[in-house]
């Protein structure tokens, strides 16, 4: 004798029952194409997020150049450091303090 629910016990949506397709004609099993999406999924995340530090640092760098320049005196002494102290242009200091406001999400 056989029982038959009266209805599905899993419930499939019609991109589960395409992506169960995909995967048995690639050999592969339904868990391990699922894994295989959410894996990709979360490369593509870190990608976006890598782009988005790498933006950050390099305007904190141009940030930061662009005061080293402000501070620089020109002056050095025999051992190649600078002598002389210099009061930086505001401009660079607030572009410097911007772009480390803008990392760190917060107002200047």
């Amino acid at each position: 004798m056989l029982i038959y629910p009266a209805q599905p016990l899993t419930t499939l949506t019609p991109d589960q029952v395409a992506d169960i397709t995909t995967s048995v004609r690639k050999g592969q099993s339904w868990h391990a194409y699922e894994a295989y999406k959410k894996h990709k999924a979360e490369m593509a995340t870190a990608a976006t997020e890598y782009l988005k530090v790498a933006g950050q640092r390099d305007e904190l760098l141009i940030a930061l150049e662009a005061l080293s320049a402000a501070c620089d005196t020109g002056e050095r002494d025999r051992d190649g450091k600078q002598s002389g102290v210099v009061i930086p242009d505001k401009h660079a200091v607030w572009a410097a303090r911007e772009a480390i406001a803008r990392v760190k999400g917060g107002i200047v």
